[in-house]
């Protein structure tokens, strides 16, 4: 199994909870603000990516080059999509 029936319940909750957020979400969101959504969903994504390598690389003590190398990417994905929000959002110049 690739999941440990104690994990269960976390990633069953952690779906249903996205899910809830994500139909919210799309109810509320204007279409002319859809670009924001994507950056924000994104970000999330790339928060979520950084987050779970940082669980490998503790729970594991993981020596190999590719759990750092994707926390790297996720933090990166997540500080760029960031960027674009504010950027589509015009609370930043540039």
């Amino acid at each position: 199994a690739l999941i440990n029936s104690s994990h269960r319940f976390v990633v069953l909750s952690g779906i249903v909870i996205g899910a809830l957020i994500g139909v919210f979400s799309a109810h509320k969101v204007k279409m002319t603000a859809l670009p924001q959504t994507v950056a924000v969903f994104n970000a999330f994504g790339g928060l979520a990516a950084f987050l779970i390598s940082c669980c490998a690389i503790l729970e594991t003590n993981a020596d190999s080059f590719d759990t750092p190398i994707s926390a790297a990417l996720g933090l990166f994905t997540f500080f760029g999509s960031m960027t674009a929000f504010a950027k589509l959002q015009g609370w930043c110049k540039g």
